[in-house]
């Protein structure tokens, strides 16, 4: 069977993106960050293990626990957003090979027993927005915590490739799972293994706003024919716009 180029390569990229997605649901991550792109911005959410981050982000544990490794949660609620910026003050942002600058919106942690979920945009605004965690009646470590943190630059071309090289002075590999959205759409799960010597993680630009509908209705009838019934799609497009709506069969 022959098929156009174009959908021939958009029917590829659908087959990829499902193939990560399973393959991201079987391995466990150390780490998730999701991008957020939007026609003006760059929004990353990040959630890790606390007790990883001095090695990740090359920090002094100090700016979150006390020399005895325990957290105050008292301190944090007056505001996280400085520790954010001095968390990624050595990770090198690039879009299109050019330098951005990208500033912290917040930095959260919760405790490990009850994690916030991060798979979607509205996910990391929650995470890092709302505090949920009473302050503790016993001490409490970064081995007991999740920490969330997230970031915004207005600078560069969104839709561009994305390059984030973090300091990563860690002792074992670390397994990052990258979700990339534009505009609400997800378009790219990747997974990438972090290590000393590879301390890069890069997302490739998007699919133009035109192709997303396509993408979106191939995917979709892909997970149908895979055996996730119930789904009807329909796409529409108006001039050079497409998207997507879903309802329950």
């Amino acid at each position: 069977m022959q098929f156009r180029p174009a959908f021939q390569n958009h029917l590829i990229a659908a087959l990829m993106a499902l193939q990560a997605m399973w393959a991201a649901a079987a391995t466990a991550t150390d780490m998730t960050v999701v991008v957020d792109r939007r026609a003006d911005s760059v929004e990353l959410y990040f959630t890790l293990p606390a007790h990883q981050m001095p090695g990740l982000f090359d920090i002094s544990a100090s700016v979150i626990a006390n020399p005895d490794g325990t957290v105050d949660f008292d301190p944090l609620r007056l505001g996280t957003f400085d520790i954010g910026d001095d968390m990624f003050a050595d990770v090198t942002t690039l879009l299109n090979d050019r330098p951005v600058q990208f500033e912290a919106m917040s930095l959260m942690v919760h405790p490990q027993t009850s994690p916030l979920p991060l798979k979607t945009p509205l996910d990391g605004m929650i995470s890092i927005a709302v505090c949920t965690v009473p302050t503790p009646t016993k001490p409490i470590t970064l081995h007991d915590l999740q920490l969330y943190a997230g970031y915004i630059t207005y600078d560069g071309e969104p839709g561009g490739t994305l390059s984030l090289r973090l300091p990563a002075n860690i002792d074992a590999p670390m397994t990052v799972e990258l979700l990339d959205y534009t505009d609400s759409v997800l378009t790219a799960v990747t997974q990438h293994v972090l290590t000393p010597d590879n301390p890069t993680l890069t997302l490739d630009a998007p699919p133009s706003q035109t192709l997303r509908g396509e993408f979106i209705a191939l995917l979709m009838a892909l997970l149908i024919n895979a055996g996730f019934v119930g789904i009807a799609t329909k796409v529409y497009r108006d001039g050079d716009d497409a998207g997507s709506t879903l309802k329950a069969a």
